[in-house]
């Protein structure tokens, strides 16, 4: 019974790892930087700031003489018109899968701690008024295409014109968190879906050519 209980415990304890998100904290502007951290682990993983390691020169290795051979050209597989109508088939059939199993990983990411100070100028003030406006709305139709399928929650959304200025600047940060479990199962359900379709379709093209 005891030995059960630990398992058990041990399963429980493996399982619930893998539903603990893993995340990427992203700081796009003035300075780039991308940190993965999982519970209290975090690494910096862009810009990787190790200094590298000079090569030391290979030694040239001796060539033996060998007698010329010309090497003969490999016949090349032509692709006939019957395989391209089968990879088109196999997406067709397919397709549903890549659907649900696409809509499963989008759903595993979540985008927290969104952060925009968008500050937009230009050298003449009638430009930096277009400008602004063409931003400012292309910004906020891309955040709602995007917020549709992803999960995101802003902090806060600056974007403004500085009349007073000529240049133009970005600081983006956020926090994408990512589900390790929700993947691996997006992952196995495409691979069940796949194995499914690729019998069925094997099962219709026998019973086809028996008929």
């Amino acid at each position: 019974m005891k030995a059960f209980v630990i398992i058990l415990a041990v399963i429980i304890c493996i399982v619930s790892v893998f539903y603990i998100p893993v995340y990427f904290d992203i700081e796009l502007g003035k300075k780039n930087n991308v940190v993965f951290g999982y519970l209290f682990f975090k690494k910096l993983i862009f810009p990787n700031d190790k200094p590298k390691k000079d090569k030391e020169p290979k030694k040239q290795k001796k060539k033996s003489k060998k007698s010329p051979q010309k090497n003969k050209p490999k016949p090349k597989k032509e692709t006939t018109s019957s395989d391209f109508n089968e990879i088109l088939n196999t997406l067709k059939e397919q397709l549903p899968n890549i659907k649900k199993t696409t809509k499963a990983l989008l759903s595993a990411i979540k985008i927290r701690k969104l952060n925009v100070n968008w500050r937009i100028g230009s050298d003449d003030a009638f430009d930096t008024a277009m400008k602004y406006g063409k931003y400012n709305g292309g910004f906020f139709i891309v955040y709602g295409m995007l917020s549709n399928i992803i999960s995101i929650k802003p902090e806060k959304i600056n974007i403004y014109p500085d009349f007073l200025s000529e240049d133009e600047d970005i600081d983006v940060k956020m926090r994408i968190y990512i589900s390790p479990a929700k993947v691996i199962s997006a992952a196995v359900g495409f691979a069940v879906g796949f194995i499914k379709s690729y019998l069925n379709t094997n099962k219709n093209n026998k019973e086809k050519a028996v008929n």
